[in-house]
């Protein structure tokens, strides 16, 4: 059984679902896509010190909840996240 911090992965350990890093004292920018991560339901990234804009990673995502408020982002939310049809709470 994988056991990373934060990180939660489904019952074959075989895809992450879950990432949740809220107040870890993360810094930096969000480069990274999420489309390789294809069965990723939940991303929490909250409280931290996150800069920059949030990018437009998030098409043919599964998302369902995505929170990085209490950052230092800044920009305007991507179309990706506008339009991504599963997510209940942003």
């Amino acid at each position: 059984m994988m056991n990373w911090y934060g990180v939660t992965c489904d019952s074959s350990n075989s895809t992450i679902t879950h990432i949740s890093l809220s107040n870890n004292n993360l810094t930096g920018i969000m480069d990274f896509n999420i489309g390789n991560l294809p069965s990723l339901v939940y991303l929490d990234l909250s409280k931290n010190k996150l800069i920059g804009s949030i990018p437009d990673m998030f098409s043919n995502s599964s998302l369902t909840y995505f929170n990085v408020s209490m950052n230092l982002l800044n920009g305007s939310i991507p179309a990706s996240l506008q339009n991504a049809s599963l997510l209940s709470i942003l």
